[in-house]
């Protein structure tokens, strides 16, 4: 029952972090952009898709094994999962340089940071608190909806 419990975690976290990374839930990225201080926010998502699905993949393994009786070596892809996970999670401020990981980010993030100022960035996602869940499922599933209302965003707050 708490293999069940943990895989049923594991799958719902791997698939919001998917959702992420392809863009369709964009809440998580948009509040990044509300903290103060002197370092631009960075999106690197890469340790945390690494750790859940190193943990769903070790998961199912156990759970393939209890339930059905058959073994896969995908334990070993898991541990080497988790194992990038933890290098992923070190290198963080070095991912800081490197360019072409910018070229992974969703297109309506790099059309946003290239848009846009950090103070229109975080009157964006100040703004994005406000929002209904409705406007918040309309604007997660279409990108352009959500820049047309970023730039309204920026327009309103001009003065």
């Amino acid at each position: 029952m708490i293999l069940l419990l943990a895989f049923l975690i594991c799958t719902i976290f791997l698939t919001r972090m998917v959702l992420i990374i392809t863009g369709r839930l964009k809440g998580p990225i948009v509040q990044m952009f509300e903290r103060y201080g002197d370092d631009e926010p960075f999106f690197y998502p890469w340790p945390q898709f690494f750790m859940w699905s190193g943990g769903w993949l070790m998961i199912a393994q156990l759970l393939l094994r209890f339930y059905l009786g058959i073994a896969l070596p995908i334990m070993w892809i898991g541990f080497l999962l988790l194992l990038a996970a933890f290098i992923a999670y070190r290198m963080t401020d070095r991912a800081r340089e490197w360019e072409f990981l910018h070229a992974l980010h969703p297109f309506w993030l790099q059309d946003l940071w290239e848009r846009t100022t950090r103070l229109e960035r975080r009157r964006i996602a100040y703004m994005w608190i406000r929002l209904s869940w409705k406007a918040r499922l309309y604007y997660n599933s279409s990108d352009q909806a959500f820049l047309q209302w970023a730039d309204l965003v920026i327009m309103a707050t001009l003065f």
